[in-house]
């Protein structure tokens, strides 16, 4: 009779719901990593979405969202423009102009070697005897190319022969430089840089005119 009505141990009955929650969560986890490994598994119809299914569509099928209503496929393709031509007088400032840009593009190459060297030549480290000279072949790189775009602007109204070369003769002693040198030098270069952004304005002004002198003359 005691066993019969005798009540059960609320302890117990929590212990078996406890014990069946932790197997439905293993068994959940078990089932999430199987479906996770099997992404990765060639022989499974799930690995990355299937072999029929590419993550990316390809063959321009897939177009920017809220675009969809656009036939891409049937759009004429944009063969490339010619460029025109506006006379040999025209050609030649545009290279001109080109050639100036470049130089002045370079010229600003001058200031973080020189500025390197200014301070390594400074330093009593030994490991940094290696980093100089790394920055004066630099140096010598800008200098000779500085030196080759300044033939191409040789016998023109925009010769930049004089300013290159004391440009160049003063990046030549950058070893010696004091910090207020460098300061100079650099001051030097935005003073040429300046001057050819000026120049390459009036040349862009020079050349509007010269095409809408051309396109208004008669064409044979």
């Amino acid at each position: 009779i005691e066993g019969k009505y005798r009540r059960q141990d609320p302890h117990i009955k929590h212990q078996s719901i406890s014990m069946s929650s932790e197997s439905n969560l293993a068994e959940s986890l078990a089932a999430s990593e199987a479906e996770f490994r099997a992404k990765f598994d060639r022989n499974s119809d799930k690995f990355h979405g299937g072999f029929n299914s590419p993550a990316v569509p390809i063959g321009g099928q897939r177009v920017p969202e809220g675009m969809e209503q656009v036939d891409w496929q049937s759009l004429p393709i944009q063969e490339p423009t010619e460029k025109k031509y506006y006379g040999p007088e025209y050609e030649a400032v545009e290279k001109l102009r080109e050639n100036i840009g470049e130089l002045k593009k370079v010229m600003t190459l001058l200031n973080p070697p020189v500025e390197a060297i200014v301070r390594l030549s400074s330093s009593s480290d030994s490991s940094d005897s290696a980093k100089l000279e790394a920055e004066k072949k630099k140096l010598e790189k800008v200098i000779s190319d500085l030196h080759r775009i300044t033939e191409t602007t040789k016998d023109t109204e925009y010769d930049k022969k004089a300013a290159v070369e004391e440009l160049c003769n003063s990046a030549n002693n950058a070893g010696s430089m004091s910090k207020e040198q460098q300061i100079e030098f650099g001051n030097l270069v935005k003073k040429n840089t300046t001057l050819i952004f000026r120049e390459q304005k009036n040349l862009l002004e020079k050349m509007k005119k010269m095409k809408k002198d051309f396109e208004s003359k008669p064409q044979n």
